[in-house]
């Protein structure tokens, strides 16, 4: 395959969001409970995410320890991520390489400092695996590129399949997931000996 330019964006929509809170049991004036947890804030609301579905609460409707606990809360805005393959190149008809670059953009970080990290992933004998891992720190909004080149005789996979991207906070939770391939979002809790 000759030089060529492939974009392929994915923009985090799911349920994991930049959250410095965990989910804990809120409780409304007249006793009624639900667990969910703090993800926006303002003077009279508060957004809460419950079985991955947003609930906008005035915030004098919930009980006194609510109020206190939320006055206390530190939230952050919600983390866009956008990752994108921005350079290819390849010598498939001769099977010497396959490089690949992958940009990824990180908006509304809001001074938190995360880790980014890039799986790749690639087909070898036995299908479809790890083929290399990049880590790299941010503390600032802007983007960071990752790449990787897939050769005969490395020990690795030879193949470019696709990529996963991960972003982890301080505290080294998963705050957005995303992949050239929705099921390659495997690979980044795989390589951190989690399951999803």
């Amino acid at each position: 395959m000759s030089r060529m330019l492939l974009v392929a964006t994915a923009l985090l929509v799911s349920g994991l969001q930049a959250i410095a809170e965990e989910a804990r049991t809120w409780t409304n004036r007249d006793g009624r409970e639900i667990v969910g947890t703090l993800i926006e804030k303002d003077a009279t609301h508060v957004k809460l995410l419950v079985e991955n579905k947003r609930f906008r609460i005035p915030i004098d409707s919930l009980s006194e320890a609510d109020r206190d606990h939320i006055a206390k809360a530190k939230v952050y805005p919600e983390l866009e991520v956008e990752a994108r393959t921005v350079k290819v190149d390849s010598n498939e008809a001769n099977s010497k390489y396959d490089a690949r670059k992958v940009s990824v953009k990180l908006e509304k970080l809001a001074g938190r400092k995360v880790v980014v990290r890039v799986v790749w992933i690639g087909k070898g004998r036995s299908g479809v695996d790890f083929h290399a891992m990049e880590e790299k720190q941010v503390a600032a909004d802007g983007e960071v590129f990752f790449s990787t080149v897939y050769r005969p005789g490395q020990g690795r996979l030879l193949d470019y399949r696709g990529y996963a991207v991960g972003v982890a906070d301080d505290a080294g939770r998963w705050i957005a997931v995303q992949a050239s391939q929705k099921p390659y979002e495997r690979f980044i809790y795989e390589r951190a000996g989690e399951a999803k």
